[in-house]
């Protein structure tokens, strides 16, 4: 396969079945296969979406087209141990059924390496971030997504990172 012309770039992964680098496609000629962007959700703005199916998350899943948005394997472990935690057949069921319609990024290579540089960088600068958080900054550089987070003061200590809050009022 070919690679991206920047040496750190890893976005034309086959698992995806198309580029996300427009570097890559414009080069190898593939510029009409660059999906715009792509939004990795986190617990939670997928919490809010559980808790009002019809509000803005809902509003703005439908602006950005169902297929450009998904999570992480993070996101959905953590959602479902708040949900035992619960214990709540109905709950489970809500957050069982968003996780059904959207799709699931897995942890591959090279997301370990982004961890781990990231998880340095962020001991050397004192500015410390949950692991938890860091996988979900590894995947979404790995896999060139934008974090929709309500938690922007946590993923802003990450350059690079592009970050949406959906719940913020304008």
């Amino acid at each position: 396969m070919n690679r991206c012309l920047r040496k750190d770039c890893w976005l034309d992964q086959p698992r995806f079945g198309f580029s996300r680098c427009k570097e890559w496609a414009i080069a190898f000629g593939r510029s009409d296969t660059v999906m715009k962007s792509r939004y990795l959700l986190d617990t939670n703005i997928l919490s809010d979406l559980v808790k009002y199916p019809q509000g803005r998350v809902a509003y703005k899943i439908q602006q950005v087209d169902e297929k450009a948005v998904c999570t992480s394997v993070v996101v959905v472990v953590e959602l479902r141990f708040r949900t035992a935690k619960l214990d709540s057949e109905k709950l489970t069921n809500q957050v069982e059924a968003i996780l059904r319609a959207m799709e699931v990024l897995p942890f591959e290579k090279p997301e370990d390496q982004q961890y781990a540089q990231h998880r340095l960088n962020s001991k050397k600068t004192g500015m410390l971030i949950r692991p938890n958080d860091l996988w979900i900054v590894a995947q979404s550089l790995t896999v060139n997504c934008v974090i929709v987070t309500a938690n922007v003061r946590e993923f802003k200590r990450v350059s690079g990172l592009r970050i949406e809050n959906w719940l913020a009022t304008d």
